[in-house]
């Protein structure tokens, strides 16, 4: 299943979450967070085709790189022995991908709801 594909199942009939305290702290955060993955998010222009981060493929890729990359690490850490493993899954597991796209969707929610913009 392609990535597109992917979205457009997960996301079918889905709109940010309900309302709550708003901070500006938060929102700086959230700002900085699509700056330093480069994904760009304007509200005018892209409410209407929500969402849009998990279809920025650029930013999408780093941001998938830098947890495979913690992953692995990780799991290394876990067990050296990993290193030496025939499991194809045992040091890159196919569900990170999808829970990368997972993470995007909940952080545009978070965006819209506390009105950042990059």
């Amino acid at each position: 299943m392609s990535r597109e594909e992917y979205g457009r199942n997960v996301y079918k009939d889905t709109t940010p979450g309900g309302e709550r305290t708003l901070t500006a702290r938060r929102r700086v955060a959230l700002e900085r967070f699509l700056k330093h993955y480069g994904f760009t998010y304007d509200a005018a222009r892209d409410s209407p085709n929500y969402p849009v981060l998990p279809q920025q493929n650029s930013p999408m890729g780093r941001f998938l790189r830098e947890i495979h990359h913690f992953r692995s690490i990780w799991m290394l850490r876990q067990s050296p022995y990993l290193v030496f493993s025939q499991d194809p899954n045992a040091l890159q597991p196919s569900f990170v991908g999808d829970m990368t796209g997972q993470l995007v969707w909940w952080r545009e929610q978070q965006v819209i709801e506390n009105g950042a913009e990059a």
